[in-house]
């Protein structure tokens, strides 16, 4: 009887055990889903603080797989603006986008990604090169005629992503890219901070 009784109590203690371990691991896996949606809440809203700022198109692009892809984008207000949309590719290659995006990654993806355009390798390690020393990248026709773009790198802990003001040259050039290029920077800094507080309320 003893030792029935000692099983039972083994075994209950064996449920518990396995029902707290379940429970943790669901806590920790809805932590993560909600770190990762308030991160890009985070965004989404410094996205749109930019939009309305200078009232100009503000993407944001990431790396999947070997593809740039703009994942976000906010569109100012004006008659004549950017016609993309969510999901569009972003070349590596050509255009402030995707050369920022391909400038943020590690060494070691940089010398992969740049072995899919044959001949321009060493133009695109100048170009990542120029780019981190600088911070950021404007360019202007090099995607779609008449169109510039600027361009910062937006390290965030669990990804890479690029923050792109994008829109008419001229208007651009009105705007002054460097005033641009100060406020996507600040947003930047205002991203990672805000992530880093609430990593730190989470904990």
């Amino acid at each position: 009887i003893n030792m029935s009784f000692g099983t039972v109590n083994k075994s209950e203690a064996l449920e518990k055990a396995i029902k707290a371990a379940k429970d943790a691991g669901i806590l920790m896996i809805a932590s993560a889903v909600s770190v990762h949606y308030t991160t890009r809440q985070l965004i989404s809203e410094e996205m749109r603080r930019l939009c309305d700022l200078h009232n100009e198109t503000v993407v944001l692009s990431s790396l999947r797989g070997d593809t740039g892809i703009c994942v976000d984008l906010v569109k100012g207000h004006h008659n004549l603006g950017i016609s993309s949309e969510n999901g569009y590719i972003v070349p590596l290659d050509c255009g402030a986008t995707g050369k920022t995006l391909l400038a943020a990654q590690s060494d070691e993806l940089v010398e992969r990604l740049i072995q899919n355009y044959p001949g321009l390798e060493e133009k695109l390690r100048n170009q990542v090169k120029e780019i981190r020393q600088r911070g950021y990248c404007i360019s202007e026709g090099e995607v779609d005629e008449g169109v510039a773009a600027v361009a910062v790198p937006l390290p965030m802990p669990d990804h890479i992503y690029t923050l792109t003001y994008s829109g008419p040259v001229e208007r651009l050039r009105g705007l002054d890219y460097m005033v641009l290029v100060h406020s996507l920077q600040q947003a930047v800094k205002n991203i990672l901070l805000k992530c880093d507080g609430k990593r730190k309320e989470a904990l």
